[in-house]
């Protein structure tokens, strides 16, 4: 485990690019509590959906459904005036919500060890749903 430790933490300065992920991640991450690395990353990632589309109240699964509605979406990065354009805002919107459901809530509800590689691995998908969020504009409320 030390040598994946090294390798991960090595990993990690080139991989982990997004100033909000880092921000929430790198020393959790380089101390080796990953779970809390993962956990907090994600929850940046929540607080930059709810900051970019003004949106206060609404949290987790419901605000990115809400935010990402493909029918009358709040944030997009393109238009969805076609059906594929539609089918990408959907299609990433179901990875958010599965993001938020199957990475942050588990470690958010218990306690376990995570390995530093999967952890670099779901960091990594944070940056890239960060990079999403940042590119996005606001189209108004529904």
């Amino acid at each position: 485990m030390l040598g994946e430790r090294k390798k991960a933490n090595e990993l990690y300065d080139e991989l982990i690019t997004h100033p909000r992920i880092r921000y929430a991640s790198e020393t959790l991450f380089k101390q080796g509590k990953y779970r809390n690395a993962i956990l907090d990353a994600y929850i940046a990632i929540e607080e930059m959906v709810r900051e970019k589309s003004r949106d206060r109240r609404s949290y987790g699964v419901n605000l990115m459904c809400k935010v990402f509605n493909e029918k009358k979406p709040i944030l997009k990065w393109r238009s969805v005036n076609e059906e594929v354009e539609k089918n990408e805002l959907k299609g990433y919107k179901n990875i958010i919500v599965g993001a938020l459901q199957g990475i942050r809530n588990p470690k958010a509800h218990a306690i376990f060890e995570q390995r530093p590689m999967r952890a670099l691995q779901l960091l990594n998908l944070a940056c890239l749903l960060a990079e999403l969020i940042d590119v996005s504009e606001y189209v108004g409320a529904n």
